[in-house]
């Protein structure tokens, strides 16, 4: 069963879609073309694993924060399809990890999960 979404719970899924493109573009720019001659903290960032990535080059950093950011997108579209709680709490995990570019996708997760009758137990 298809269920209608309201119109501002389809405009934060879509920046949480925005937010996790963002991430996986910042974790590639800095993947391949960002080689500073000293590391610094003055880096190119939009959520915590690109910028820790971006600042230390450690490969491992890169591969999570694209990993979270293709999470955090599959959870979204799983919420815009039809609500899923595995999306919601997929949507949830994967949104601390590139926060503050995840922050609209927690925000949609929570109201799925409310609107379900159960707030997240943390």
């Amino acid at each position: 069963m298809v269920r209608r979404m309201p119109s501002w719970e389809r405009l934060w899924l879509l920046l949480a879609a925005g937010g996790a493109l963002a991430t996986i573009s910042c974790a590639t720019y800095c993947l391949l073309f960002f080689r500073p001659a000293s590391l610094t903290f003055f880096t190119p960032d939009v959520a915590i694993l690109c910028w820790l990535f971006c600042s230390t080059l450690y490969p491992p950093f890169g591969l999570l924060a694209i990993v979270a950011a293709t999470g955090h997108l599959l959870g979204a579209l799983l919420i815009w399809r039809d609500g899923s709680k595995i999306g919601a709490m997929a949507t949830i995990i994967t949104g601390v990890a590139i926060a503050p570019a995840g922050l609209p996708g927690l925000y949609a997760a929570y109201q799925t999960l409310r609107r379900e009758g159960k707030p997240p137990q943390i």
